[in-house]
């Protein structure tokens, strides 16, 4: 998710201006996601509708937990992994979910969920030895983008 520039929840669906499909119909997305509504909604909006009605099947699921990643809101992210995934040392959980809950584990004195990633949490560690190496923002930047541009921890700390 975090290998291209994202510019935050409402390019996580279609709007019919900057964001569209050219291929793949529209609508399959929607019955992918669990359901199309004739009312116009960004994605935001849609989001928090199949949440408010209780239509979140597991792609849905996928797209509360990145909305969440994108707004950069921690606390959430966790409070709504635990409801859409087990989480523990047998389950594996997607790239950008195991660098959240590593940020979050190293941002929170009590957090709601423990989560142990030995490799997760030593390349957290190299992104902080690289971070703390420059003084200067723009070399800082440059070099976190070239060696950790596809992260959460970059794109938690440096795309805006």
């Amino acid at each position: 998710m975090f290998d291209y520039p994202v510019v935050g929840v409402d390019a996580m669906l279609p709007n019919g201006k900057d964001i569209k499909f050219e291929l793949y119909p529209e609508y399959q997305l929607y019955v992918y996601l669990g359901g199309r509504y004739k009312q116009t909604m960004n994605a935001r909006q849609y989001i928090n509708f199949q949440r408010r009605i209780n239509r979140v099947n597991k792609p849905m699921a996928d797209y509360v937990l990145c909305a969440h990643l994108l707004d950069r809101n921690l606390d959430a992210f966790v409070a709504d992994l635990k409801k859409y995934y087990e989480v523990n040392d047998s389950v594996t959980l997607p790239r950008h979910y195991r660098e959240a809950l590593t940020l979050y584990m190293h941002t929170h004195t009590a957090p709601a969920i423990i989560y142990k990633d030995n490799v997760g949490a030593t390349d957290y560690e190299d992104y902080q030895l690289l971070e703390r190496k420059f003084d200067n923002e723009h070399d800082k930047k440059n070099a976190l983008r070239r060696m950790f541009g596809n992260t959460y921890w970059y794109y938690y700390d440096y795309q805006r």
